[in-house]
């Protein structure tokens, strides 16, 4: 995606595939449970330049299964936020 500014100049932001890791505690191995935080947005984008679809759960089709624990739920959540440099909402 490129953004071309005001003043003629133009940004590139590249594309990106996620993979992300939790820090996983095993205090009461093998009785624990994990909770692991993920948060995406945009930069360069305003909520009403993108729409995150958020489905009721997070799409685990390529989810690499573990031999040693199991995902027992997931859930997503659409947040839109003001920072105190823009008029516009962040989604």
């Amino acid at each position: 995606k490129l953004i071309v500014h005001h003043d003629g100049s133009v940004q590139w932001i590249p594309r990106v595939i996620e993979k992300s890791m939790c820090d996983i505690g095993a205090n009461d191995f093998p009785f624990d449970e994990q909770h692991c935080f993920l948060k995406y947005g945009s930069w360069s984008l305003r909520a009403n330049e993108l729409q995150l679809d958020a489905k009721e759960e997070a799409d685990m089709s390529e989810f690499h299964l573990h031999t040693e624990w199991e995902v027992i739920g997931n859930s997503v959540k659409n947040q839109q936020t003001k920072y105190e440099c823009c008029e516009e909402m962040f989604e």
